[in-house]
């Protein structure tokens, strides 16, 4: 995990992506690797657009990530964490992120699977 966040690191500040949108996808909240995985996307020089956060399950989750975004994306407008909602997180829940800069994309695990 060590060497792919290096990388992470290192190539969102290396390689110009020109016009194209960058997201990064983080380990999931419940393996305790989201947060060094979250740092570091977010300490680049160049940030990503957006983060892909999977198996989320809890409100909690969401709260956690949402805040470690909205504190380490400060050099950024706007950000989008892209969120894969397990089943007991209900599918209608009504969340909001205290940022007008962050969106929040909440897909249901099982809409998903119905793609």
């Amino acid at each position: 995990p060590e060497d792919a966040r290096n990388s992470i690191h290192n190539l969102l500040g290396q390689l110009n992506f020109g016009s194209r949108e960058v997201c990064v996808r983080i380990n999931s909240i419940e393996t305790g690797l989201a947060g060094d995985d979250l740092a570091a996307a977010m300490t680049a020089t160049v940030l990503p657009h957006s983060i892909v956060v999977p198996k989320v399950d809890s409100v909690e989750h969401l709260d956690w990530v949402t805040i470690f975004v909205a504190t380490a994306s400060k050099r950024r407008s706007h950000f989008v964490i892209g969120l894969l909602v397990r089943p007991s997180v209900p599918p209608r829940v009504h969340y909001t992120t205290g940022s007008p800069s962050i969106a929040l994309l909440l897909i249901h695990e099982r809409m998903y699977s119905e793609l």
